[in-house]
């Protein structure tokens, strides 16, 4: 996808939500739906209160219950978000999109524990560079330092990953490593337009803060990928960026998440 593509689609999505509603209010995954177009346009509060209300109309959904999850972890409710994750789990056990999703938002909860167990589990539903990543990551919070450097070999695939793998070795002093893998993107690195964060992620891996800003920036200005606003917006203060918090700009692109699309 590029920001174009989203656009577009979140745009024809926004409108059968809104049809389907039109239609039959009582529909749960209707605003289940328009509650992710809301993130994806920074529609934040509209966010929350349609995930919310596809929560209350069928909690037993496990799309629904994961869509409220993330809608309490926002409001930095993470007990709640963390039990409604778990209920959506349970709802299906099979639902293999939701496990590494739960990673996720454990991270972001800074649930280190639960998403270390989490994370391995996902290792071998799902094993694969991706799964060995999302360990390596959160190995390198919990500063398991062996642990991350042999998940993030794993995950050291070409073209798959490569801005948080460096972002691991660099979180474990491994900053030779870090520079290695940011070399080895070789081209991609100065692909800024096409993929914002990549372009941000693999230089804050080596430290080069003006040009890892540039790629927020840029992410921020387009909306794309959508989830480095939300992260920005939601939670700020995350160790995650920890490399780039003292920068002149950071809080002034906090604001600018906070503002709608449509308005920025």
């Amino acid at each position: 996808y590029s920001a174009e593509d989203q656009r577009r689609l979140a745009s024809l999505a926004e409108h059968f939500a809104r049809r389907a509603l039109a239609l039959d209010e009582g529909q749960a995954h209707a605003h289940y739906a328009l509650g992710w177009m809301h993130v994806i346009n920074r529609r934040w509060r509209s966010s929350e209160e349609s995930l919310a209300r596809a929560y209350a109309l069928n909690p037993n959904d496990y799309l629904v219950a994961n869509g409220a999850a993330w809608a309490n972890a926002h409001l930095k409710d993470c007990d709640r978000g963390v039990r409604i994750m778990e209920h959506s789990l349970m709802l299906n056990p099979n639902d293999l999109a939701g496990q590494p999703n739960f990673v996720d938002l454990l991270v972001l909860c800074e649930r280190w524990d639960q998403a270390n167990r989490q994370a391995s589990l996902v290792t071998s539903l799902l094993p694969g560079p991706y799964a060995h990543q999302l360990l390596a990551e959160v190995n390198s919070f919990l500063g398991e330092v062996d642990s991350a450097r042999r998940n993030a070999a794993i995950a050291e695939v070409p073209g798959f990953g490569l801005g948080r793998v460096a972002n691991v070795y660099r979180r474990i002093g491994d900053l030779d490593v870090a520079q290695r893998v940011f070399s080895h993107a070789g081209s991609h690195v100065e692909t800024v337009a096409l993929n914002p964060e990549f372009y941000f992620l693999i230089h804050m891996a080596v430290g080069d803060t003006e040009a890892a800003i540039a790629g927020l920036e840029h992410a921020i200005d387009v909306g794309f990928p959508w989830t480095v606003s939300r992260d920005l917006h939601y939670f700020s203060d995350h160790p995650y960026f920890d490399p780039v918090r003292s920068h002149p700009k950071f809080e002034e692109l906090v604001r600018r998440a906070a503002v709608p699309l449509e308005q920025h």
